[in-house]
């Protein structure tokens, strides 16, 4: 039989700082290991213009960026290599930043459908609230198989389309922890990720302020691409956030794994990580935090989320609907709680390792082998390594 051919396709690159791009790099190394009678080509857009159009990610990866941005001439060059490759797969990473809010996947999809190709489109996000969201819907009536990352975006879909998806998966933890252990450093918090308007860094620093007067020792490292002099955002918080116990670390995709980078994160008594829309599967900063082994204070989900366990593997805040000083209370009891509880911060730390191994990128690749099997000929788990 002819070679399986897959062709992974998302927005952007993993030279951008965008969590599906790593999401894809990574799910890729793991199919590639999975799958050894299989060719895997990943196709994004350039995070330069200057930038070569191939690389080479692994022996059978192969990354292919001829543009920068994703205008027709884009949908067309993409179509072209269809045409001329063959996949049997087109799986479309599907998140709407990364394709900047344009019909390119709907289009995209449009021409692995006439090649014959399975589609398959993972949903990252299902923005009903903005315009564009009319494109994942389309992208959705055209896909075979819809893999989505968290129970929200399950029932957005089925809801919109009709649609129920194949699968329910997750976004892994794109960090390491240390290969030794990390020492403890005493009421030091770290937040991690990304640092954008729907975090709600306003109310952990209010919580925090207040507690400082009793608890004078409390620092609180912020952990990701902080850039002032470009992001209006990080200019302002760097306005408000002055005392000396609020850190910014800095620190973008070349950072992640660097021991030094991993070395702060680990040495944390706890995590905590606001969400405007609440914690789920799919924020890859949650996911760290398991993979950690911290004991974690988020916000609750705005759907039920089976594996986000309250009193398990994080407490939980209220969010959403709630009025700001009941969610800044909720904050500031979750902190003093874990703060002054040893027991607790063992018995969550002991959860998230346990949340880890379920949500790992081995057993993400064993789901997405399963998907695949209708198009690839086999069983899932033939020629796996895991089998």
């Amino acid at each position: 039989m002819p070679q399986p051919r897959v062709l992974m396709i998302s927005g952007n690159g993993p030279d951008h700082p965008c969590g599906v791009a790593h999401y894809t790099e990574r799910l890729l190394r793991q199919l590639s290991i999975d799958r050894d009678d299989a060719s895997f080509v990943w196709l994004s857009r350039r995070g330069k213009l200057k930038q070569i159009p191939l690389a080479v990610q692994s022996k059978r990866v192969l990354q292919l960026r001829p543009w920068h941005t994703w205008r027709p001439a884009a949908w067309r060059l993409a179509g072209a290599f269809m045409q001329a490759w063959r996949p049997r797969i087109v799986h479309i990473q599907d998140e709407i930043h990364s394709f900047h809010e344009t019909a390119a996947a709907v289009e995209l999809a449009t021409h692995a459908k006439r090649v014959g190709a399975g589609v398959v489109v993972t949903l990252h996000e299902y923005h009903t609230e903005k315009p564009s969201v009319k494109y994942t819907d389309q992208l959705v009536s055209l896909a075979d198989a819809v893999i989505v990352q968290d129970a929200r975006n399950a029932q957005r879909c089925t809801d919109r389309t009709g649609q129920v998806p194949a699968a329910m998966g997750w976004s892994p933890a794109n960090i390491e922890p240390p290969p030794t252990h990390v020492p403890q450093v005493p009421g030091r918090l770290v937040t991690f990720g990304l640092i954008s308007p729907g975090k709600g860094f306003e109310l952990v620093y209010e919580a925090l302020k207040q507690m400082r007067t009793s608890r004078p020792y409390l620092t609180w490292y912020i952990m990701g691409p902080f850039d002032p002099a470009q992001n209006d955002y990080h200019r302002d918080l760097k306005r408000q956030f002055t005392e000396p116990w609020v850190v910014f670390t800095g620190g973008g995709a070349k950072e992640l794994n660097e021991l030094g980078f991993r070395s702060t994160l680990a040495s944390a008594s706890l995590m905590v990580l606001p969400f405007s829309d609440g914690a789920s599967p799919r924020r890859t900063t949650l996911q760290a935090a398991w993979a950690f082994g911290l004991p974690t204070v988020t916000t609750a989900p705005e759907v039920n989320e089976p594996e986000i366990r309250d009193g398990e593997n994080c407490l939980l805040v209220p969010g959403g609907s709630t009025s700001a000083s009941d969610q800044l209370r909720g904050w500031t009891s979750a902190i003093a709680q874990l703060l002054d509880d040893a027991a607790l911060r063992e018995h969550l730390s002991a959860g998230s390792r346990v949340a880890a191994r379920v949500h790992s990128w081995r057993r993400l690749g064993d789901q997405h082998e399963a998907v695949y099997s209708k198009w690839l000929g086999d069983a899932p788990g033939l020629n796996s390594v895991h089998s």
